[in-house]
Protein backbone atom coordinates (compact mmCIF):
# COMPACT_ATOMS: atom_id res chain seq x y z
CA UNK A 1 0.00 0.00 0.00
CA UNK A 2 1.12 3.46 -0.76
CA UNK A 3 0.80 6.20 1.21
CA UNK A 4 -0.10 9.75 0.44
CA UNK A 5 1.47 12.95 2.15
CA UNK A 6 0.77 16.51 1.48
CA UNK A 7 1.18 19.96 3.09
CA UNK A 8 4.96 18.67 3.71
CA UNK A 9 7.65 20.99 3.90
CA UNK A 10 11.06 19.63 2.67
CA UNK A 11 12.67 19.29 6.20
CA UNK A 12 9.19 16.97 7.13
CA UNK A 13 10.03 15.23 3.87
CA UNK A 14 13.80 14.11 4.50
CA UNK A 15 12.99 13.77 8.18
CA UNK A 16 10.13 11.35 7.49
CA UNK A 17 12.32 9.14 4.72
CA UNK A 18 15.23 9.27 7.42
CA UNK A 19 12.96 8.05 10.04
CA UNK A 20 12.33 4.75 7.58
CA UNK A 21 15.61 4.50 6.41
CA UNK A 22 14.89 6.23 2.70
CA UNK A 23 15.78 9.31 1.77
CA UNK A 24 14.73 11.69 -1.04
CA UNK A 25 15.72 11.06 -4.37
CA UNK A 26 18.00 13.17 -6.34
CA UNK A 27 16.68 15.12 -8.84
CA UNK A 28 18.24 12.96 -11.60
CA UNK A 29 17.08 9.92 -10.37
CA UNK A 30 13.75 11.34 -10.47
CA UNK A 31 13.96 12.63 -13.91
CA UNK A 32 15.64 9.04 -14.81
CA UNK A 33 12.47 7.07 -13.22
CA UNK A 34 9.53 9.45 -14.83
CA UNK A 35 11.37 9.68 -18.32
CA UNK A 36 13.74 6.23 -18.72
CA UNK A 37 16.64 6.54 -21.08
CA UNK A 38 14.63 6.98 -24.22
CA UNK A 39 13.60 10.73 -23.29
CA UNK A 40 9.82 10.35 -22.80
CA UNK A 41 7.34 13.10 -22.76
CA UNK A 42 5.35 12.10 -19.95
CA UNK A 43 5.99 8.83 -17.82
CA UNK A 44 3.94 6.55 -19.93
CA UNK A 45 5.57 7.74 -23.43
CA UNK A 46 4.88 10.39 -25.60
CA UNK A 47 1.34 10.85 -26.17
CA UNK A 48 -0.72 13.53 -24.49
CA UNK A 49 -2.33 12.72 -20.65
CA UNK A 50 -5.93 12.33 -20.37
CA UNK A 51 -7.96 11.44 -17.33
CA UNK A 52 -6.61 7.72 -17.30
CA UNK A 53 -3.06 8.72 -17.06
CA UNK A 54 -2.71 11.37 -14.54
CA UNK A 55 -4.21 14.15 -12.14
CA UNK A 56 -4.08 17.52 -13.63
CA UNK A 57 -6.32 20.24 -13.89
CA UNK A 58 -6.99 19.93 -17.25
CA UNK A 59 -8.45 15.83 -16.87
CA UNK A 60 -11.45 14.46 -16.65
CA UNK A 61 -11.24 12.24 -13.93
CA UNK A 62 -13.42 13.42 -11.20
CA UNK A 63 -10.05 14.76 -9.07
CA UNK A 64 -8.93 17.60 -10.40
CA UNK A 65 -9.94 19.92 -7.30
CA UNK A 66 -7.62 18.04 -4.85
CA UNK A 67 -4.98 15.15 -5.10
CA UNK A 68 -6.07 11.47 -5.62
CA UNK A 69 -5.25 8.53 -4.12
CA UNK A 70 -1.66 7.11 -5.03
CA UNK A 71 -1.61 4.61 -7.74
CA UNK A 72 -5.05 5.76 -8.91
CA UNK A 73 -3.85 5.99 -12.63
CA UNK A 74 -2.37 2.72 -13.84
CA UNK A 75 -2.43 3.88 -17.36
CA UNK A 76 -0.03 6.81 -16.44
CA UNK A 77 2.84 4.26 -15.20
CA UNK A 78 6.46 5.10 -15.63
CA UNK A 79 8.41 2.88 -17.47
CA UNK A 80 9.90 1.67 -14.19
CA UNK A 81 6.51 1.37 -12.33
CA UNK A 82 6.30 4.35 -10.46
CA UNK A 83 3.25 6.02 -10.36
CA UNK A 84 1.96 9.56 -10.19
CA UNK A 85 5.03 11.19 -11.55
CA UNK A 86 3.09 13.13 -14.11
CA UNK A 87 0.43 15.47 -12.28
CA UNK A 88 -1.05 14.93 -8.50
CA UNK A 89 1.54 16.81 -6.36
CA UNK A 90 4.60 18.40 -6.93
CA UNK A 91 7.59 16.13 -5.11
CA UNK A 92 10.24 17.18 -3.32
CA UNK A 93 14.07 16.02 -4.03
CA UNK A 94 16.86 16.68 -2.28
CA UNK A 95 18.75 18.64 -4.54
CA UNK A 96 19.25 22.36 -4.18
CA UNK A 97 17.54 24.61 -6.96
CA UNK A 98 20.25 25.92 -9.08
CA UNK A 99 18.61 28.11 -12.11
CA UNK A 100 21.46 27.00 -14.85
CA UNK A 101 23.30 24.10 -12.97
CA UNK A 102 22.26 21.79 -16.08
CA UNK A 103 24.43 23.96 -18.42
CA UNK A 104 27.20 22.94 -16.79
CA UNK A 105 26.64 19.73 -15.02
CA UNK A 106 28.28 16.06 -15.38
CA UNK A 107 26.12 14.54 -18.04
CA UNK A 108 25.95 11.34 -16.10
CA UNK A 109 23.82 11.42 -12.71
CA UNK A 110 24.45 14.80 -11.88
CA UNK A 111 24.06 15.29 -8.43
CA UNK A 112 22.69 19.16 -8.33
CA UNK A 113 23.73 22.27 -7.13
CA UNK A 114 25.53 22.01 -3.64
CA UNK A 115 23.90 25.17 -2.39
CA UNK A 116 21.39 27.64 -2.52
CA UNK A 117 18.04 29.46 -1.17
CA UNK A 118 15.46 26.59 -2.70
CA UNK A 119 15.10 23.09 -2.99
CA UNK A 120 13.65 21.20 -6.52
CA UNK A 121 10.35 19.67 -6.87
CA UNK A 122 9.48 17.63 -9.98
CA UNK A 123 5.94 16.08 -11.51
CA UNK A 124 3.79 18.44 -11.71
CA UNK A 125 0.29 18.75 -9.77
CA UNK A 126 -3.30 18.47 -9.91
CA UNK A 127 -3.29 22.27 -10.43
CA UNK A 128 -0.88 22.11 -13.61
CA UNK A 129 -2.13 21.62 -17.15
CA UNK A 130 0.00 19.50 -19.30
CA UNK A 131 2.84 21.87 -20.29
CA UNK A 132 4.00 21.82 -16.25
CA UNK A 133 3.45 17.84 -15.88
CA UNK A 134 5.84 16.86 -18.43
CA UNK A 135 8.95 14.64 -17.18
CA UNK A 136 11.56 17.69 -18.03
CA UNK A 137 9.66 20.61 -16.11
CA UNK A 138 11.84 21.40 -12.94
CA UNK A 139 10.11 23.75 -10.39
CA UNK A 140 11.32 25.18 -6.77
CA UNK A 141 10.44 26.17 -3.72
CA UNK A 142 11.46 27.51 0.14
CA UNK A 143 12.14 24.27 2.06
CA UNK A 144 10.02 25.92 4.60
CA UNK A 145 7.34 25.67 2.12
CA UNK A 146 4.08 23.39 2.00
CA UNK A 147 0.86 23.10 0.45
CA UNK A 148 -1.62 20.48 -0.76
CA UNK A 149 -0.33 20.31 -3.88
CA UNK A 150 3.30 19.64 -2.52
CA UNK A 151 4.37 15.93 -1.75
CA UNK A 152 7.48 13.58 -1.87
CA UNK A 153 8.41 10.12 -2.86
CA UNK A 154 11.08 7.88 -1.23
CA UNK A 155 14.07 5.77 -2.22
CA UNK A 156 16.15 3.53 -0.60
Amino acid sequence: MYQQIINVTWYGATEFALYYNYRLPTEAEWEYAAKGIDGRKYPWGNTEPDGTKANYYNGNDGYEDTTSPVGNYEAGKSWCGAYDMAGNVWEWCSDWWGNSYYISSPSTNPIGATSGTFRVLRGGSWTEDTDLIRCATRWFNNPKGYSDYIGFRVVR
